[in-house]
């Protein structure tokens, strides 16, 4: 679970990875790299409404779950699900047309698979599925 801290967001060209932080002015930066004293040597101006931070688990394959990742879980059907943080609960959660489905420790990493993110992945959705609207996000990070 030491992945959890870590979060990723898109600066104008591509995904960085690594420790978010704020502005005095509520700019967001992701941090990937710094030295021993602090100095912040890789620091990436990052598109607030794509921070997504790691869940700390892996699906099926190995790779990090991260809130907004499009999940599939295939049982005898095949569901999909957005992972979504769910503040009044305090937790992350799978949620479908914009509502919880269940929390995110019901279904085990192990039999997940992810598959894409909200962002570049719009078409592994239906329409109505992701509603932006409908998509429960976090915009309440602390700032520095």
């Amino acid at each position: 679970m030491e992945d959890r801290h870590l979060f990723k967001a898109k600066d104008n060209k591509e995904w960085v990875r690594g420790s978010l932080v704020y502005t005095f002015t509520g700019t967001p930066y992701i941090v990937t790299e710094y030295d021993h004293i602090m100095n912040l040597i890789g620091m990436h101006k990052v598109d607030p409404s794509t921070i997504c931070q790691c869940t700390g688990l892996k699906d099926k394959n190995g790779k990090l779950i991260w809130e907004n990742d499009i999940v599939v879980y295939r049982d005898v059907t095949e569901e999909k699900y957005v992972i979504a943080w769910e503040q009044n609960e305090a937790c992350f959660e799978y949620q479908q047309y914009g509502r919880s489905i269940m929390n995110f420790d019901q279904l085990s990493g192990c039999e997940v698979e992810v598959i894409g993110n909200k962002f570049g992945n719009k078409d592994l959705l239906e329409r109505s599925f992701l509603n932006e609207s409908n998509i429960t996000g976090r915009n309440n990070r602390c700032s520095l």
